[in-house]
């Protein structure tokens, strides 16, 4: 999944779990029509990435309930762009979140790339060699250049006592002016050889245990598969990749409608259980996956209810 989108996700479910089943007052109803913003600033290694997505939005509540599973329930329609080393992404996104444990969207993005750190990179075959030594070696043949790509996102969650359980699921569609007759790119931030013109999925699992006191912590599954690129060279598989690994969260503190609210630090570790070139042909299997993230959101203005 891309660092972001799985984070937010990640990061969204820890703050529902910090706070589903407290005891004490009703949440703070939100207003009927609100403009919200969120800004997630992630670090990753292995593969290297720093990413900062910004998210600008506007969101319609679809009903009026103290309930918990209901208080904040929307749709909402807002500008997602996303910022890395590599690429700009620039586009909006469209969601529903019919009851607190669900979430559903669907984004549009224009892409472009620098032709900085050895990215974009097109590759003939599935069989090349996409490991970060071939695109470390070979970043005088990136390209700078364009594209489109949808993204839809489907995202579970339930909780029993301190316990909780999520499920995010991102699927990708990328149209990619690629180098040549080259119909295959590498792409960093699902850390796969991608096909143009075809999907790409992602799923993440987190099972958590809920402190009182805004500490989230348990562990993370992460499978990748990229349709169209699966098959690789001799090396083994393409795809699916899979990972598993620890994840700490701590959200500081919550309060609603405030322009500055949530401000969330996440930490998630994962040892590469299949990849093509991180189980030791390229980098030893030892080598854990890192990503440090930062984010916080707030309400701009909402109206009178």
């Amino acid at each position: 999944m891309s660092i972001s989108a799985a984070l937010l996700a990640a990061l969204a479910f820890a703050s529902w779990a910090a706070h589903a089943g407290e005891q004490g007052p009703a949440p703070s109803r939100p207003p009927l029509h609100r403009l919200v913003y969120g800004n997630l600033l992630i670090l990753r290694y292995n593969p290297l990435g720093i990413e900062d997505r910004i998210e600008l939005e506007y969101r319609y509540r679809l009903q009026r309930s103290d309930d918990i599973l209901w208080n904040d329930t929307y749709v909402s329609l807002g500008l997602t762009p996303t910022v890395n080393a590599a690429l700009t992404r620039l586009g909006a996104t469209l969601a529903v979140k019919p009851i607190a444990i669900a979430t559903l969207s669907a984004g549009y993005y224009y892409v472009l790339w620098y032709d900085a750190f050895g990215h974009l990179r097109s590759f003939e075959s599935p069989d090349d060699d996409f490991s970060d030594s071939a695109i470390e070696g070979g970043a005088e043949r990136a390209i700078a250049t364009t594209g489109h790509e949808l993204q839809l996102r489907a995202s579970l969650a339930a909780k029993a006592g301190p316990v909780a359980l999520s499920n995010n699921l991102e699927a990708y569609w990328a149209d990619m002016r690629l180098e040549g007759g080259d119909r295959y790119y590498y792409q960093p931030r699902l850390d796969v050889l991608a096909h143009d013109l075809h999907w790409a999925l992602s799923n993440d699992t987190d099972l958590v245990y809920v402190t009182g006191f805004g500490l989230v912590a348990g562990v993370r599954n992460t499978v990748t598969h990229a349709f169209g690129a699966a098959r690789g060279g001799a090396e083994g598989e393409n795809t699916p990749t899979e990972r598993l690994g620890p994840l700490l969260a701590y959200v500081f503190f919550d309060e609603p409608r405030s322009a500055f609210n949530k401000p969330t630090l996440l930490l998630v570790t994962g040892f590469w259980l299949a990849h093509r070139f991180r189980t030791g042909e390229d980098v030893q299997r030892g080598v854990p996956f890192v990503v440090l993230a930062f984010k916080c959101e707030g309400e701009l203005w909402g109206s009178d209810d």
